[in-house]
């Protein structure tokens, strides 16, 4: 069994799983009996996975942050380094 390691590619697919479950929640804040908990937990879970993002979503040559706006990039912009 492979071992589960955080790097750029996993950050940004953990990521999306956490944006997507907080937006989720957020719209079933509007609509359900419990807004305000689950619009809690959906902003919770987005800021998480901006957390992930921050922290993760570096070059593994350099160190640098990655651009967020580009989706599949194949050098770092910075030290040229193939990810």
């Amino acid at each position: 069994m492979k071992k589960f390691r955080m790097d750029h590619r996993n950050a940004r697919k953990i990521m999306w799983v956490f944006y997507g479950a907080g937006f989720l929640l957020l719209l079933l804040g509007m609509i359900g009996p419990q807004a305000m908990i689950l619009t809690a937990v959906g902003v919770a879970l987005i800021l998480v996975g901006g957390v992930i993002v921050l922290l993760f979503w570096r070059c593994p040559h350099c160190g640098m942050g990655l651009p967020t706006r580009e989706g599949n990039i194949q050098y770092c912009p910075h030290c040229g380094g193939k990810l």
